[in-house]
């Protein structure tokens, strides 16, 4: 498990990955067919999703082009198969285009507040546990709103305004997170 130390926090053993009885099974079960590896692969992607550092965990796999484990919620085929994508274009990640969000009545308000609190950790360097109590939102969510404000800041504005969605932005984010570390653009 040489490949867990590359990318794990050594720094943080709060992280669902690290606190769940027999996670670290899950997240380097085999990834051929048989049921029971389907099961761990599933439930090291849910864990993967209650984290508030699954987005750096995926761009530390990323740059080390890792091919054993789940990180940040992705196999090594999907991350092979993003950074495929990254590669073939060879050219920066375009922006989505510009759709409907949600459009309910209490979403503006409530991804103001994750905004804000999002601005608190990205410029603040308030800690993602810290703004997500203060703010009283999702710590997971927050997670995602500040890997949108890091990497893609030219469409966070329409996100927050609520004139496209988050998800698009977030896979948004995340191509442009690997097309920088594979040039030697990020840090």
């Amino acid at each position: 498990m040489t490949a867990a130390t590359m990318v794990a926090f050594d720094d943080d053993p709060t992280l669902p990955c690290r606190t769940t009885p027999g996670a670290a099974d899950w997240f380097f079960a085999d990834a051929d067919n048989k049921p029971e590896n389907k099961r761990a692969v599933e439930a090291a992607k849910a864990l993967c999703v209650k984290c508030p550092r699954r987005a750096e965990c995926l761009a530390r796999a990323l740059k080390a082009e890792d091919r054993y484990g789940i990180f940040g919620g992705y196999t090594p085929a999907e991350r092979a198969a993003m950074l495929r994508q990254v590669r073939a274009r060879g050219e920066r990640p375009t922006p989505p285009e510009l759709g409907k969000g949600r459009g309910k009545a209490g979403d503006t308000v409530r991804l103001r507040r994750l905004f804000d609190a999002a601005r608190l950790v990205v410029d603040g360097g308030q800690t993602r546990r810290a703004a997500a109590v203060a703010a009283g939102v999702n710590l997971a969510i927050l997670s995602e709103v500040v890997m949108v404000l890091r990497w893609a800041p030219d469409v966070a504005g329409e996100v927050e305004a609520g004139r496209m969605a988050l998800a698009p932005a977030l896979r948004y984010a995340k191509q442009v997170a690997a097309w920088e570390q594979l040039n030697g653009v990020a840090a």
